[in-house]
């Protein structure tokens, strides 16, 4: 719970009661929802309950109704294609897809790719690699009404390569980071 600010300090957050805020300095601080939806993990089972994606259903909708809440909040969405948008999602929670497709057809949110099968895309011949691109945006055009030319690759996977490649796809951008919440 250290930060580093610009001009060398470093800042601490401590339990107990804080001071009086500093004067406002002019600047804006712009944070970015941008949620991962994968129902597929090896280490659980494959049911839409605690032992297998149901944890992440459940954290899915809560996230959905706080967006629902804060209606000037917006959100952006990497959705795996194979096991979670074009299956258990269909079977097992068409709710949550409805909201997604919702907000991202009346443009309150967005929606990039990650790899369509959760792949070790680093690993994939540029065949396979293809492929797995051209699945997942065909994917994406069947469910939505639009996506954005980024790409959130599955486990931040990419290699030197891919940045070409991905461009021969029409995708303008990566986005390489991890969670800052609680993993299911």
């Amino acid at each position: 719970r250290v930060a580093l600010a610009t001009n060398g300090a470093t800042l601490q957050l401590l339990e107990g009661e804080g001071t009086t805020a500093p004067e406002d300095a002019g600047g804006t601080v712009h944070i970015a929802l941008s949620f991962h939806t994968n129902y597929y993990h090896s280490y659980r089972g494959d049911s839409d309950d605690d032992d297998g994606y149901g944890q992440d259903i459940r954290v899915i909708r809560t996230a959905l109704d706080w967006l629902d809440a804060h209606p000037d909040a917006r959100a952006d969405w990497d959705i795996e294609n194979h096991f979670s948008l074009d299956g258990w999602m269909v079977s097992d929670s068409p709710d949550v897809l409805a909201r997604i497709q919702d907000r991202v057809t009346d443009g309150t949110e967005d929606v990039r790719i990650m790899s369509w099968n959760n792949g070790a895309l680093a690993s994939q011949t540029r065949a396979e690699f293809d492929a797995s691109v051209s699945w997942a945006q065909g994917s994406y055009d069947a469910a939505f009404a639009r996506q954005v030319p980024g790409v959130q690759p599955q486990e931040c996977m990419i290699s030197p390569e891919h940045l070409g490649w991905y461009a021969e796809h029409g995708i303008e951008w990566i986005t390489l980071f991890y969670a800052a919440n609680g993993f299911t």
